[in-house]
């Protein structure tokens, strides 16, 4: 129930802060599901970590987990800087909050470590975040010019 809470929190916040970019921003919400499911199910798969307390299990998974993470992908993607040298920072910023929120999460009993620590949650986060900002980039325009070639420069 603590995932559907979490979720409904989040998806909340979109409609009521985001409902314009939302269809914009939603590649980035199947990227964040996709991404999700493949690497929680090899770290389940391979008994890294598990969720407790899971209502509705997709393969260990809570379907709320999905849900959220599809509003995550769009919150993130939707306050990501434009100027290329603040989404690293910014991606680590968000990386020590989730963090963060996982110990919570941990200490209250709806995820369990067993060959897992913090740091490897770290990491795997901080991969997460990139490549969800690498594939949202593939299929949601931010900028007017292109990054790499300046149309009005010649």
């Amino acid at each position: 129930m603590f995932w559907v809470a979490v979720a409904a929190f989040v998806w909340l916040f979109i409609l009521l802060f985001l409902r314009p970019v939302l269809i914009k921003y939603w590649s980035a919400g199947f990227w964040g599901i996709l991404g999700g499911y493949f690497l929680n199910d090899f770290f389940i798969k391979n008994e890294f970590y598990s969720f407790n307390n899971t209502l509705y299990p997709i393969q260990g998974i809570p379907a709320a987990y999905f849900v959220l993470l599809a509003g995550l992908g769009v919150v993130i993607i939707s306050f990501l800087p434009q100027d290329k040298i603040w989404q690293l920072p910014y991606l680590l910023f968000l990386d020590a909050i989730f963090s963060g929120l996982e110990l919570f999460i941990a200490k209250q009993g709806f995820l369990t470590y067993f060959q897992w620590t913090l740091y490897h949650s770290f990491l795997f986060k901080l991969f997460f975040l990139i490549t969800l900002v690498w594939l949202s980039s593939l299929t949601v325009k931010h900028r007017k010019n292109s990054y790499y070639f300046d149309r009005n420069a010649f």
